[in-house]
């Protein structure tokens, strides 16, 4: 028997300070399948180092001299007051690793039908962090079997270059 996209939970990658409309979205479609929303953040400046012996993850920073605890009070403070009193059921979910590849281990290992993340924002930071890792919501379109869903969160209008056009 398979079970139908619509009925799986929907994923959505996070990120701190990003616009509420891409968590707004994902929790509209979940709601709309009837589904649980899963919010996951993925720390890239973790990896996974193996398993501890009660079965919990082994995460290990990749600067050995930086912070080796996850700090994930934002993700509280930013998904529950856009959840809370949300016509659908939702939890937190974290990895790490790089971002495409952590969010599509968490989309194997939750069975979702549907994956939801945002574009970037304009600037120059983000669209250097773009041109040495590439797209997110690409990277995702070419090895997930499920649908990703992108969120514009700056759309360019036609009348104005895209942001990779050349002047």
């Amino acid at each position: 028997m398979t079970v139908r996209p619509s009925s799986q939970p929907v994923l959505v990658g996070i990120v701190p300070g990003q616009p509420d409309a891409v968590l707004r979205t994902a929790a509209e479609y979940a709601a709309a399948f009837g589904a649980e929303l899963i919010v996951a953040w993925v720390d890239a400046t973790r990896y996974t180092a193996g398993l501890w012996a009660d079965g919990s993850v082994a995460f290990v920073p990749y600067d050995v001299n930086g912070d080796s605890e996850i700090d994930s009070d934002w993700i509280d403070a930013q998904v529950r007051p856009l959840l809370e009193g949300a016509p659908v059921r939702w939890r937190v979910v974290t990895g790490e690793g790089e971002p495409s590849a952590g969010l599509c281990s968490i989309a194997d290992r939750e069975k979702v039908g549907s994956i939801v993340v945002g574009t970037r924002e304009p600037g120059f930071r983000a669209g250097l962090q773009e041109f040495f890792t590439g797209s997110i919501a690409a990277h995702l379109a070419h090895r997930q079997r499920q649908p990703v869903i992108v969120v514009p969160l700056a759309p360019v209008r036609e009348a104005h270059d895209l942001p990779w056009a050349e002047e």
